[in-house]
Order: C-alpha cells, then sequence, then structure tokens
C-alpha cells in the first residue's frame, strides 16, 4: 500500500509544481500581476518567466522521473522535503520580518500541510526500500 501513497504524493506534486510552471511560462506578466507584482518592461517580464518558471518546472522533471522510475522515487521525495522545507522557512523569514498577514498565514498553514504530506511519504518510501534491501539480503544468503 505504501506504495502508491508515496506514487500519489508525487502524482500531487507534479500538479504542484506543473500548474504554476506552464502559467509563469505562458502568462508572467498575468501570474505575476495576480501576486501583487507588476511588470512594466519586457526583460521584467523575461526575468520573471526564468526565475518563476524554470524552478517549478526542473521539479516537475524529478518528480515525474521519480514516478515512474521506482528506485529514482526516494530521491524525488527526498528533494521535495528540501525544497518544500526551505519554503516553509521562507514563509517563517517573511512572517518574522514583515509581519504576519490573513494571506501569509494561509500560505504558512497550507506549506505546513504539503511539508508534512512529503516527509510522511518520504519516510514510507525510505521504510519501504530499507525492508526490500534487507528482504533482498536475507534471502541471498546461503542456507
Amino acid at each position: 500500500m505504501s506504495i502508491w501513497c508515496t506514487r500519489t504524493v508525487l502524482l500531487f506534486a507534479i500538479v504542484d509544481f506543473g500548474y504554476p510552471a506552464l502559467n509563469y511560462l505562458s502568462a508572467p506578466v498575468v501570474m505575476a500581476a495576480t501576486e501583487g507584482i507588476n511588470l512594466w518592461t519586457p526583460s521584467s517580464a523575461s526575468i520573471t518567466r526564468v526565475q518563476m518558471a524554470t524552478y517549478p518546472l526542473a521539479m516537475l522533471v524529478v518528480t515525474t522521473y521519480g514516478l515512474f522510475v521506482r528506485r529514482f522515487a526516494i530521491f524525488g521525495l527526498g528533494l521535495l522535503c528540501i525544497v518544500s522545507s526551505m519554503a516553509l522557512c521562507g514563509y517563517m523569514t517573511g512572517i518574522w520580518m514583515e509581519g504576519a498577514t490573513a494571506r501569509t498565514s494561509l500560505f504558512l498553514q497550507q506549506q505546513m500541510i504539503v511539508t508534512s504530506i512529503y516527509l510522511l511519504a518520504f519516510a514510507m518510501e525510505w521504510q519501504r526500500s530499507r525492508l526490500a534491501v534487507s528482504g533482498h539480503r536475507a534471502e541471498s544468503r546461503p542456507g
């Protein structure tokens, strides 16, 4: 059962990173405006496209690979845990430096839930892979 749980989390991550990646690639000015950021020059739109779309796109590639290549799933989940934890730290730093608003508090709560899900899936996959390795070692012993 745990293999399907972790694969479901990887599928969620594909959607979680794929949606903003595709939106920022196709319409960076519109996406930035929805976040309250104004982009007045063509170069600012290009910079936003590169900085806001390529990172989620890279995560999309890693999580998709982890979904389909079984031995790569633990790496994909581990990377998700690291990235999600760093985003959580970024939200907490922003609240500490600028103060909390209803919107930033909501983002922080959402990020805490997502980070917890990624960490749980990573722990499940780690345990599953350890059991598979120890089971394989026991089968290969003569006797």
